[in-house]
């Protein structure tokens, strides 16, 4: 869950009261182990109130995002600080449930997978550090994925997410010596290395298989495949507050959840407003290499829907011309009966 802003409602206490209920009822209807809030998510009062009015039972996460790391001072339209500039420590809350403090995103090992979590899907909009008080190292930030809102199978050529071509390193011809080589010498290796990694397919070394990111409102899951790499699951959370950018199809407030077994995920998006599940997704891992892709059919209100491309998903303008899907996603209900 992400995006909860409660600052933008009337009755606050009793908004982030409801989020908590709702995620108690659905933890016990699901058997949800783990919770991430992944960003926006209010101030320290907020924050507090909310793992306060959950079940003790519940294993949290939660990410700051930008409004989280905001300093009052230095905006004249905020009275309050962002809830991670209001701690000092990892354990900041009297709580019953264990829970943990990122900045930014953080990664994990669940079953056979490896998720990357972000509140930002691309470095540019990042801090360029991690502050107080996550005193993980920022090298962090360098090696967390970073991608555009918008890409998709369609554009990984286009983004240098993947290549048809094999990627030779630069052949540097020696080894250097810090003490022995020239400054000189040392610099043009380095340029030569960095200009390289331009050219360098950006999933050719990734070896995250799942990417978790939110902060544009924009619910939308896909997988990036190549031969060359092993596939990708990248997941756009939607926002608890407001989705933007929507066509009239889409939830305009979303939660999702995933189940992961060792071959399968099962990713499931639900209309928060409604308590509907909106759409279900399996990715089932062929080898270790192939994630194969699943709609699975639904009740009422939304049997209809299936499988939206991005194009029918969000505003046109909001989204390149190149990221239209033309998607043959078959439905899970009719291979497997």
């Amino acid at each position: 869950m992400a995006e909860l802003h409660p600052e933008k409602e009337l009755e606050r206490s009793k908004y982030i009261k409801d989020i908590a209920d709702q995620v108690n009822s659905y933890s016990d209807k699901y058997s949800v182990d783990e919770v991430w809030f992944c960003g926006d998510l209010g101030s320290f009062n907020d924050v507090n109130k909310l793992l306060n009015s959950l079940d003790n039972k519940l294993d949290v996460v939660l990410i700051a995002g930008d409004d989280d790391k905001i300093d009052s001072e230095k905006h004249n339209e905020r009275m309050w600080d962002g809830w991670m500039r209001q701690i000092n420590s990892l354990e900041p809350f009297d709580v019953a449930n264990n829970y943990e403090i990122y900045d930014e995103g953080f990664r994990k090992e669940i079953k056979n997978f490896t998720i990357e979590t972000a509140h930002h899907p691309n470095h540019n909009k990042r801090d360029d550090t991690l502050i107080d008080p996550d005193k993980r190292p920022d090298s962090f930030l360098e090696n967390l994925f970073s991608i555009n809102h918008d890409s998709n199978q369609e554009t990984a050529y286009k983004d240098n997410l993947i290549s048809d071509s094999e990627y030779n390193p630069p052949n540097l011809g020696k080894t250097y010596d810090l003490l022995k080589d020239s400054p000189e010498e040392i610099a043009m290796a380095k340029k030569s290395v960095k200009e390289s990694n331009i050219d360098k397919p950006y999933f050719k070394d990734h070896e995250v298989d799942i990417m978790i990111y939110d902060h544009l409102h924009m619910p939308y899951p896909r997988t990036i495949s190549h031969e060359n790499i092993s596939d990708k699951l990248i997941l756009g959370l939607g926002a608890r507050r407001d989705n933007h950018g929507i066509s009239e199809l889409m939830p305009s407030s979303s939660l999702h959840m995933l189940s992961l077994d060792d071959n399968q995920i099962h990713e499931l998006h639900f209309d928060a407003k409604q308590n509907e599940v909106f759409e279900h997704l399996i990715f089932e891992q062929i080898d270790d290499e192939n994630l194969e892709m699943y709609y699975h059919e639904l009740p009422e209100p939304y049997s209809h829907i299936g499988y939206l491309p991005i194009q029918e998903r969000f505003n046109k303008e909001d989204i390149r011309d190149l990221a239209y899907e033309q998607p043959e996603i078959p439905s899970w209900n009719s291979v497997n009966r």
